[in-house]
């Protein structure tokens, strides 16, 4: 099989698991997924695997942190005083939350622990640190669209 090119639509069933064997997200119990190879609307080793695969095609692969979600990194465990927090209204641990950088960018996180001042924040993605194995059966493959036929004048 030759590479999919770029624009192709690659429609796909997949499973996501942990390390130790817990499913994290699969479509197959659902609508399957369509992805427009090129657009990077997955991970690029997903993205890689199913450019290179069949219709009616399974396989699986394993992707490790740095080709996922990243190392789990401590410096995104965050302390912020609550008087600097932007109005949340009520907030529990194991609640997820998107703050905004002064550069206005999101940030998602997770509250993992709170007292009257404090409030303690994981901004890792929850996948970060983790190998991950995916097994992907392709359902269907559309060409890219050829746009309109120059003009020939």
């Amino acid at each position: 099989m030759t590479a999919h090119p770029d624009g192709s639509r690659i429609t796909i069933h997949f499973e996501g698991k942990l390390s130790d064997g817990e499913i994290f997200e699969s479509t197959f119990a659902s609508d399957p997924m369509s992805v427009c190879l090129g657009n990077h609307e997955i991970l690029e080793k997903l993205e890689s695997t199913i450019r290179t695969m069949d219709k009616d095609e399974t396989r699986t692969i394993e992707v490790s942190p740095e080709e996922g979600f990243g190392e789990y990194r401590d410096d995104r465990l965050l302390t912020i005083a609550k008087e600097a927090m932007p109005p949340l209204g009520p907030i529990t641990p194991g609640q997820e939350i998107i703050l905004r950088t002064p550069e206005g960018e999101e940030l998602p996180g997770i509250i993992l622990d709170m007292d009257n001042d404090i409030i303690t924040i994981d901004a890792n993605h929850p996948l970060a640190g983790e190998t991950l194995q995916y097994t992907i059966t392709v359902v269907d493959v559309t060409p890219p669209e050829s746009g309109p036929a120059p003009d020939k004048a």
